[in-house]
């Protein structure tokens, strides 16, 4: 209900000002088809109670987990645009847990092999121009990761205000 009661109000929203929807922790293409069939029925709900359209509004997902982005192309068919969620990516990758004591230690998203995943990920992307891609979380707003997520194809950064003149500068 809650989650119904956020999207009203994010669709309502959309009659001022166009929006972008970012859903977090998709993991697979079931959970992506719900979410739409879910804002298909507020949409309906919101128009019919208001008596007014909704207006524009882009939806994406967050590549938080390994699992959906073995089915990226499929679900680049459903929504408009993907934000890498670095730090739950990186730790889903490892099974880490960043914040316990033992393993916090070993968090880096500064790894071989977080960067051949996200990689992976702009290859395709590549082959999809009109859709948008982004990287968030403390990989982000890291200098010396900087050069290895252009090289990867990452050209929209989501970090911290104060970290952003150490990037530029990188």
């Amino acid at each position: 209900r809650m989650f119904q009661v956020h999207l009203e109000a994010l669709l309502r929203t959309t009659r001022v000002t166009p929006i972008k929807l970012l859903i977090p922790m998709v993991t697979q293409l079931d959970e992506l088809h719900a979410v739409k069939r879910m804002i298909a029925s507020v949409t309906k709900h919101v128009e019919t109670k208001d008596k007014e359209p909704i207006g524009d509004f882009k939806l994406g997902i967050m590549i938080e987990t390994p699992s959906i982005v073995w089915d990226l192309e499929k679900a680049l068919k459903h929504i408009d645009f993907i934000s890498i969620g670095s730090n739950d990516l990186v730790q889903y990758t490892f099974a880490i847990d960043r914040n316990d004591d033992y393993t916090g230690g070993k968090f880096s998203g500064v790894n071989p092999v977080t960067f051949r995943f996200i990689k992976y990920i702009c290859d395709i992307m590549q082959k999809y121009p009109d859709k948008e891609m982004s990287i968030c979380g403390e990989l982000a707003g890291q200098p010396e990761a900087t050069p290895l997520l252009l090289g990867c194809g990452v050209r929209t950064f989501s970090m911290s205000p104060w970290l952003i003149p150490q990037v530029r500068r990188m």
